[in-house]
């Protein structure tokens, strides 16, 4: 007879990892808790007169000209004859056509509004896809949605240009590369012309079902993830249509411009270098690892021969504080603004397109850094739309942005007030800043909580956060005083991970408040 050797020793040590790990994620999982406001609705007190800057869209009059047809590259004939062995020429021809047509963006809206440039195009490559999971991401991202149009306003066609023309001075420019296909495609540079690249990324519903409860118009997270997508798809279970816009709440400081100039001047002195280190394309393995290690060497020795420039935020001896407060302001209202602007272009166009949804419930779900820009959204579809039900919806949102750019830790959204050589801020400059930010602020998500006083709000937000710290929320909740509130106990992170969970409880509050 065989007998089992049994270790209960080494068996119930197996177990102790397992166990507190479960001991330790499960409480955090079901730490969410419901405060409903006792505050009876309030009236809505509308922004001042002057607080939607106005952009000039001149400029974007000849790009208003897209053509409905936006070729991404050029089919070599031949290639693809040499391909298709004893192909006759039609048989050709509709190749090249087919490839043409399934590699190129396809138009399908243009419309310049009072504010900026909407299109809307098609791209065969995603047909039907919702989001993509990238298998690397530079920016990040765990997940982001396929982006099928863009809305592009001047002060983002100004940077465009800015960026174009330094790279055009340093000879950084890109020429069109050879494919490595069968076919030889090769890059046309069109959809880089027509700037379909620029301005802030849309979607809008793969489809809509005619019986859908409302729109939901979602703000993404700085580093759009599954966790909100995962949300966002058990609504679309449920019926919703779903857009998407993408969040840049990042602002470009008054050097901005120099600043790009800087940097290309920088590439521009490592490509010489290592030129001429390397002429010929390394081939060995040794090669390779010789020129990174080259590359890392000659970055670090011209970043510090032609060190990069202040954001033109920096806080120094002699700066006039509260004129910098105001630059602030203006700058971070002028993002807000585009957010705003794009959202109401967008939902315009899904109505127009889906009669059904004109007079249905609209709901602006903002993650993170879409939740500072969604107050904003929210007034100006208020504004724009101001005989449909709207309601919004916050996960890991606050107010202001200029207290969250200085204290956040993981990114300062281009508010760098501490110069790189010093010193730092006095607490009475930094005190003077904010009263003076506070007071030229016109769309900060603490003067678009008074527009939103008669507009439910869920906010859902985490007692330990520190990317959009915790004191921040309470503020802003403090501000519109009829938000009700989810709270996690736990961190941002913590708090994105165990969202789905709470899918079911966001659906529940719109219900109670006449959204579905």
């Amino acid at each position: 007879m065989i007998r089992r050797r049994v270790q209960p020793v080494r068996t119930a040590n197996a177990c102790v990892p397992v166990a507190l790990l479960l001991a330790t994620v499960l409480p955090i999982a079901g730490c969410f808790s419901y405060h409903p406001s006792n505050t009876p609705t309030r009236p809505s007190e509308p922004l001042a007169a002057d607080a939607w800057p106005r952009f000039d869209t001149d400029p974007l009059e000849a790009l208003a000209a897209t053509p409905a047809s936006v070729p991404r590259f050029v089919i070599d004939r031949d290639r693809v004859a040499g391909s298709l062995k004893s192909a006759d020429d039609a048989r050709i021809d509709e190749t090249v056509a087919d490839l043409e047509s399934r590699t190129a963006y396809h138009v399908r809206l243009v419309r310049r509004t009072h504010h900026g440039l909407l299109r809307l195009w098609t791209d065969p490559r995603d047909s039907g896809r919702v989001t993509r999971k990238p298998f690397f991401s530079w920016n990040g991202r765990l997940e982001e949605f396929v982006r099928n149009g863009a809305f592009l306003t001047t002060p983002a066609l100004a940077a465009g240009d800015a960026r174009e023309q330094s790279r055009k001075d340093h000879g950084l420019e890109e020429d069109a590369r050879a494919g490595v296909g069968p076919f030889g495609l090769r890059r046309t540079g069109e959809p880089q012309r027509w700037r379909l690249d620029e301005g802030i990324g849309l979607s809008v519903p793969s489809e809509v079902a005619p019986d859908a409860p409302g729109l939901i118009v979602h703000l993404t997270s700085l580093l759009e993830n599954k966790y909100e997508h995962g949300v966002l798809n058990r609504f679309r279970g449920w019926g919703w249509a779903v857009a998407h816009i993408e969040s840049r709440i990042g602002v470009p400081g008054p050097n901005e411009t120099a600043r790009i100039r800087r940097r290309d001047l920088q590439r521009q002195r490592v490509r010489a270098l290592m030129d001429e280190a390397y002429p010929d394309p390394p081939v060995s393995l040794k090669e390779h690892i010789a020129r990174d290690t080259l590359l890392h060497l000659v970055t670090e020795r011209v970043e510090a021969e032609f060190p990069d420039l202040d954001t033109g935020f920096e806080i120094r001896p002699g700066t006039d504080i509260a004129a910098l407060g105001a630059t602030i302001a203006r700058a971070v209202d002028a993002r807000l603004a585009e957010h705003a602007y794009a959202a109401e272009a967008l939902v315009a166009a899904i109505d127009e397109a889906n009669p059904q949804l004109a007079t249905r419930p609209l709901v602006v779900f903002g993650f993170s850094g879409g939740a500072l820009a969604a107050p904003a959204v929210a007034a100006r579809l208020h504004e724009a739309f101001p005989g449909r039900p709207l309601r919004l919806v916050l996960v890991g949102g606050g107010g202001d942005i200029l207290t969250i750019a200085r204290t956040s830790t993981l990114t300062d959204g281009g508010v760098t007030l501490v110069p790189k050589d010093g010193p730092e801020p006095t607490g009475a400059q930094l005190a003077e800043l904010q009263r003076a930010y506070e007071e030229a602020s016109r769309l900060d998500p603490l003067r678009a909580a008074a527009a939103l006083r008669d507009v439910p709000i869920l906010h859902i937000s985490a007692d330990a956060d520190t990317v959009v710290p915790t004191p921040a929320a309470r503020r802003f909740d403090q501000t519109h005083a009829g938000v009700d509130r989810i709270e996690h106990r736990g961190s941002h992170n913590t708090l994105f991970f165990f969202l789905n969970s709470q899918a079911g409880k966001i659906r529940s509050w719109l219900r109670a408040h006449g959204a579905e």
